[in-house]
């Protein structure tokens, strides 16, 4: 099967994106682990109007690196911090994809059994509970899965 030279070009710079990078300050340094903190700007935040629109929002996030080389950094160092693109997705995936399918699946099955909206829909938002709580338990395993690494700038 042939693809359009132009659904082609897409593939390939999909391939090529394999790092995100993110420029961001090491906060605080604790035995391996460095902790960096990212300024997330919207759109909207480089704007020149930006002082006169109400939409402009910075962010700042705290991300923990695990470096075995965090002798190398100072407190208040700029610094890059680099992900995989594919951890994006991944996030994507357990953050947004699989509690959306869960709920449609609960709402779905219950509908079916008790022929009650209310109940329901009540169940199915409630079925993100026992799910949100697997996942704040397993934080250990998915930091392993999640990592970053650091770079100076």
């Amino acid at each position: 099967m042939e693809f359009h030279p132009t659904i082609k070009n897409i593939f390939l710079r999909m391939k090529s994106i394999e790092n995100i990078e993110h420029e961001g300050i090491v906060e605080s340094i604790v035995s391996s682990t460095v902790r960096i903190r990212i300024i997330s700007a919207s759109a909207c935040s480089s704007c020149h109007a930006k002082g006169a629109c109400s939409a402009a929002d910075l962010k700042d996030k705290l991300i923990e690196v695990v470096n075995p080389n965090s002798d190398n950094y100072k407190t208040g160092q700029k610094v890059i911090i680099i992900g995989q693109s594919n951890q994006g997705l991944k996030a994507t995936l357990y953050a947004y994809i699989l509690p959306t399918i869960l709920v449609i699946f609960v709402m779905m099955t219950t509908y079916i059994i008790t022929s009650n909206d209310l109940l329901s829909g009540g169940i199915a938002l409630g079925s993100l509970i026992p799910y949100f709580t697997l996942i704040y338990l397993a934080r250990k395993k998915f930091q392993k899965s999640f990592s970053f690494t650091l770079k100076p700038l």
